[in-house]
This record gives structure tokens, sequence and C-alpha cells, in this order.
């Protein structure tokens, strides 16, 4: 039997108007934003509360939410040159940088 697992889709910040902006990482996300030629003014942010990710549900979730959907389903960063830092491991905070996108997992 296949079950499909909630896993991190994408990283997005949240704008204060409800829109998301999304890429690979969250630097990645404001990058593509300022090459569209779009710029986002620093109060237009919904923060800290706006940053995050969106899982393959479609389901906007903070950093800490993420570490348990991540961890569930494999997509956790924490060995090899690319791993995230230990603080960040220790507390359970996750970055972009440290998650394995498009991972496909089953049940």
């Amino acid at each position: 039997m296949t079950c499909e697992v909630e896993t991190l889709a994408v990283a997005a910040i949240r704008l204060k108007t409800g829109e998301f902006i999304t890429g690979v990482t969250h630097g990645k996300a404001l990058e593509n934003e300022q090459r569209s030629g779009r710029l986002i003014e620093n109060d237009e942010f919904d923060t800290p509360a706006g940053y995050g990710f969106i899982t393959n549900t479609g389901r906007f979730v903070r950093p800490r939410e993420a570490w348990g959907i991540a961890e569930r389903a494999g997509q956790l960063k924490l060995e090899g040159p690319d791993a995230m830092a230990e603080e960040l491991i220790s507390r359970k905070y996750l970055i972009s940088e440290g998650v394995i996108f498009n991972k496909e997992v089953t049940l």
C-alpha cells in the first residue's frame, strides 16, 4: 500500500498581502523577484511569521513545523559539506539550505 507523505516542496516567503514568493532557497526566491524587475520593500514582508515552506499539500508551514515534516520525509541535510549549521540542528530550526527538495517518499 502506498500512502503519500507530506513533504516540503519549496521555500516560501509570505508578503503582508498574502502572496507567496518561492524558490529553492529563501535567498533564491528574493533573487528571482529582483531579476524579474520587481522591488519588494521591507515593510511588505510578513515578518517574522512569513518565513517558511510550502508543502506538497499546499500548506504554508513555519520552520519548526517544517523540521518535523522534513525529518519524517527524510529531507534533512544533517551531514556532509552542505549540511546545516550545528546551532540550527540543535534548535531544530529549518532553513531552506537544509532541505532535500523533490525527494520521493512512500510508506
